[in-house]
């Protein structure tokens, strides 16, 4: 059992990054967004990524693991939204946002069917969450088409 929660641990981190990611890439898209209420909304969803990224953070570190600091290889997403949305405009940005969204929420929900039942009243909450962030800018993305 405890080696299933070291993985777990670790697997954790990974959703962790993720989270960290999201919160760095959506700072970089209200930065490039005009349009304040879009802003309002986007500052909402990175709201919620940045509350799960401290609930994971604990939960990392609870399971005695180093809980990752900073966003490892997902942070190039921000960069690339940063290119995106300077060249492609406000409508491609928030579809990256949203496929970053739809990703996000495949890891979640495929860490929650494998992970130890330990874990998954916290995974069934963080996956509810990660759910109504996708709904979020799903709907938006289908809004501003």
């Amino acid at each position: 059992m405890m080696q299933s929660l070291s993985k777990s641990a670790d697997r954790l981190n990974d959703l962790l990054k993720g989270e960290i990611a999201a919160v760095e890439t959506y700072s970089q898209a209200i930065d490039k967004i005009k349009d304040q209420s879009l802003c309002s909304e986007l500052r909402e969803v990175q709201g919620c990524h940045a509350d799960r990224a401290l609930l994971l953070h604990d939960k990392v570190s609870s399971l005695g693991r180093e809980p990752a600091k900073g966003s490892g290889m997902w942070g190039a997403l921000a960069n690339m939204l940063e290119g995106s949305a300077k060249l492609f405009g406000e409508k491609a940005a928030i579809g990256m946002l949203e496929e970053q969204e739809d990703k996000e929420l495949a890891d979640y929900r495929k860490l929650s069917k494998e992970a130890e039942p330990a874990l998954q009243p916290f995974l069934q909450n963080l996956l509810q969450r990660q759910e109504g962030t996708h709904s979020k800018m799903s709907n938006l993305k289908h809004r501003l088409q």
